[in-house]
């Protein structure tokens, strides 16, 4: 088997990736909201100058999938018709941040957001995946969401900044708190070799040093479920891949759309939406279940994923993973049950990530739903 190339990067609107099924284009929302008519004009088109499908990301992004190199150009006018384009495009890999979903305009992680987007042209050109993440509620949602710096509520109920990888990070002022953040990412980029991307992973290798630590963060509430919550309503898209007709469906309810980084999308002041194939139903066992986009939407997958997910869930209580290969794309961390996609078959792995040893290898995909996976 081939070993999976790691990519190392993330796609965007200005430097799409090219994917088995053609570009992938990713938006980044401003403050992870789209407007009733940017969503109607993301479906439409979606529909005119894709496959018909949106993915939602872990990074509270969106994706456009199935763009002819054709089509490219004309999807650029369209979004910067949407006003869902940097103008600046060197600012768009920097604007690689996660926002908490339930702030309040003008709230503090909505004006920590602010002043970081005002500040981007002072940092540094990071690699690939860096990014941040502002959660600065009562109790913080984010902490599973990739990210290498993050501001977040501290234990005394002030702000910290935290480098991913340390328990603990400094206590700013507001005023302070982005000129921290500068000398935090400074500091990884003059400290990083070249084959460190991450904070986390730098962090194995070298001390952070003492004015960047003290002081921990608030307590964390449970991942954001979907249904009633935080006064609105969270729809849940199973595995992420949004139909443009559901992204237009939702565009008439005339209220902005909170992109989550749960593969969910939150509407304030909504208490149900009639008619959606999107779930609100937090016992739901699809909600469990993990799947990348897999083949032949993948260059790199060799199997069909999705599907199989869907047919496998509710199976048991647990975690379920069913990635196209050893990356663990859609879930890069340990699951009760992996699968992993390996020349047309499946390798599983329990209580483990998609790149542990296997217990079991070479699985037909018809024998899986027949298969004691415990």
């Amino acid at each position: 088997m081939s070993t999976p190339i790691v990519q190392g990067w993330c796609p965007g609107a200005f430097k799409p990736m090219m994917s088995g099924d053609g570009l992938v284009v990713r938006i980044r929302p401003i403050a992870a909201e789209i407007s009733p008519i940017q969503a109607e004009g993301i479906a439409a088109a979606a529909l005119e100058f894709g496959n018909g499908f949106i993915d939602l990301t872990n990074r509270a992004n969106l994706q456009i999938r199935g763009v002819s190199t054709d089509n490219y150009p004309r999807l650029m006018d369209r979004l910067a018709g949407l006003d869902l384009l940097d103008e600046d495009p060197d600012n768009e890999p920097k604007r690689n941040i996660v926002l908490t979903p339930f702030y309040t305009e003008n709230d503090l992680s909505h004006r920590l957001y602010q002043a970081l987007l005002a500040r981007l042209p002072d940092f540094p050109l990071f690699p690939g995946k860096f990014g941040f993440s502002i959660d600065c509620g009562p109790k913080l949602v984010l902490k599973d969401v990739p990210a290498d710096i993050r501001f977040e509520t501290s234990a005394a109920q002030g702000i910290i900044v935290r480098a991913e990888g340390c328990a603990t990070g400094v206590e700013v002022s507001e005023a302070q708190s982005v000129d921290m953040a500068l000398a935090l990412a400074d500091w990884f980029m003059k400290t990083r070799p070249d084959d460190i991307r991450r904070m986390p992973k730098l962090l194995l290798q070298q001390k952070l040093p003492a004015e960047f630590q003290g002081s921990g963060p608030a307590d964390t509430s449970e991942q954001s479920l979907p249904g009633n919550i935080n006064g609105g309503l969270s729809l849940a898209v199973p595995f992420g891949p949004l139909q443009a007709e559901e992204l237009s469906k939702l565009s008439k309810l005339d209220t902005a759309l909170r992109v989550t980084p749960w593969h969910a999308l939150w509407m304030e002041g909504v208490d149900a939406v009639q008619n959606t194939r999107l779930i609100s139903d937090a016992s739901d066992p699809v909600l469990r279940v993990h799947a990348c986009a897999g083949h032949p939407f993948c260059p790199q997958a060799t199997v069909k994923t999705r599907q199989l997910a869907a047919d496998l869930a509710g199976r048991w209580d647990g975690q379920l993973h069913v990635s196209g290969c050893s990356k663990g794309c859609a879930f890069p961390k340990s699951a009760d049950v992996t699968l992993v996609g390996r020349d047309g078959t499946f390798d599983l792995v329990t209580n483990g990530a998609p790149w542990d040893e296997a217990r079991q290898t070479g699985l037909a995909p018809d024998t899986l739903k027949e298969l004691d996976l415990t």
